[in-house]
């Protein structure tokens, strides 16, 4: 059996590369290492498509401007709409230049509004792979089925809930056994650094899940209960890729990464501590900061802690208890001083709010 994994471009008005890997694109790619299964990378956001590359990982896409789909065209939205990664004549030139059969594709998928981009890449893989049998995951397919069946029509559709689905598919087409999201989170293969290393940093997913449910957050929606890695194990790893690699920044995927620290955050910013391999951690999600206390905020700074948004969401303390309560104001106030007293300046620190 030979797969082709996709990670089809971006569709939209404005997109950067914050650290985005596609976290479980990567965990397949492993896990097909593990079974010795024959793949291709298709990944219309990778490095040829990359117009600016910054020291910390961060990337601008190249970007091409083009006629906004029927749903919003004519809506008085003053930007551009535009393709981000690999462009229209790319896309077409890529896929026909792709040689052999695919017994399995793998689409992966992200925020739901991207959905014009997925929806090109599949319509020309499917004309090119008739016979082949296509699995579409990820955070769109999980919020949106209904609407991602009508996107991706004739496609397993995999949705959060169901990984272990993709598990099974894959046994039965390659005729073989095949593990890769049966296994308990923290048995899970961790992403193929050296598949996608033209990203220039680690993805790190230390815990999964979030214990709030916050109204504007899907978190909740897609995982539904909290699990987590080994932290100490976890770090060893890192280390290990970050020596064979060079690479020095972690990007951390978590949505509660402060959450049960003494067990979870603080062995990991521990550990990273003791490797001594001075690690640039970046958290682009936002941090809880009921949990930063005396200690916590000691362990980033002094661990490498370099990208750090605190969320906030909201000033009124009505709005923070009818949203979810994850946060006061005394709490992101107490966060604030306490990583200034460690040694960050007011500049490093971000806050997210949520507008409009």
């Amino acid at each position: 059996m030979k797969a082709l994994i996709v990670i089809p471009p971006i569709t939209d008005f404005a997109a950067h590369d914050m650290w985005a890997s596609p976290y479980g694109a990567m965990v397949i790619a492993s896990a097909f290492k593990r079974y010795n299964m024959s793949f291709d990378v298709l990944d219309f956001l990778g490095a040829k498509y990359t117009r600016k590359e910054y020291p910390d990982g961060r990337r601008r896409y190249k970007r091409t401007i083009i006629e906004p789909p029927a749903e919003i065209r004519g809506k008085p939205i003053k930007r551009y709409f535009a393709i981000y990664g690999a462009n229209l004549d790319d896309i077409e030139s890529e896929i026909e230049s792709l040689n052999g059969k695919y017994d399995l594709i793998v689409i992966t998928t992200t925020m739901t509004y991207w959905y014009y981009g997925y929806r090109l890449v599949y319509e020309r893989l499917k004309r090119k792979y008739k016979d082949s049998l296509f699995v579409i995951g990820g955070v769109y397919v999980s919020l949106l089925y209904e609407h991602s069946r009508l996107i991706f029509d004739g496609a397993h559709i995999i949705t959060n809930d169901k990984l272990p689905l993709f598990d099974r598919l894959v046994s039965e087409f390659s005729n073989r056994d095949f593990l890769c999201f049966s296994r308990p989170f923290s048995e899970w293969e961790l992403p193929d650094i050296e598949t996608f290393s033209y990203r220039r940093y680690i993805p790190v997913l230390l815990t999964r899940g979030c214990p709030f449910r916050c109204t504007y957050c899907a978190s909740g929606m897609l995982s539904q209960k909290i699990e987590c890695r080994d932290p100490v194990m976890l770090v060893d790893k890192m280390v290990e890729i970050s020596e064979s690699t060079g690479i020095r920044n972690i990007a951390l995927f978590d949505d509660a990464f402060l959450y049960n620290s003494p067990h979870f955050a603080k062995p990991f910013l521990k550990r990273i501590i003791e490797s001594g391999r001075n690690l640039k951690i970046h958290a682009s999600n936002g941090l809880h900061p009921r949990f930063i206390d005396e200690e916590m905020a000691y362990l980033m700074k002094a661990s490498g802690f370099s990208t750090i948004r605190l969320s906030l969401e909201s000033s009124s303390e009505e709005i923070m208890k009818r949203t979810g309560g994850k946060v006061k104001k005394s709490e992101y106030e107490s966060a604030i001083d306490l990583l200034m007293q460690n040694g960050y300046r007011q500049a490093e620190l971000g806050t997210y709010i949520i507008c409009g």
